[in-house]
């Protein structure tokens, strides 16, 4: 899907990869009132990319992403707390 929001794309977009799992995602897919949620084929995760308005992707067409690692944020598993990493 091709969601083009005038500054910037979103790009969405399923990865062949398990989904991220967690009691928070839990409760909140398992809320009636709550439609907001997503429920994929099993084995995908939902994923967003944001690319530049001058880009020309259309919905269908193939390409490739690189990751900004900059601004990744990193959670436990266990308990959901954020990780710090030290600044370099």
């Amino acid at each position: 899907m091709v969601e083009e929001l005038g500054s910037e794309i979103h790009i969405i977009f399923a990865v062949d990869t398990p989904p991220v799992r967690h009691a928070a995602l839990s409760e909140a897919a398992a809320a009636p009132e709550d439609d907001s949620t997503i429920v994929l084929a099993s084995g995908e995760s939902l994923w967003t990319a944001r690319v530049a308005a001058r880009s020309r992707i259309q919905p269908g067409h193939r390409l490739h992403l690189g990751v900004d690692t900059s601004n990744l944020h990193y959670f436990d598993p266990a308990s959901g707390d954020s990780v710090g990493l030290p600044h370099a």
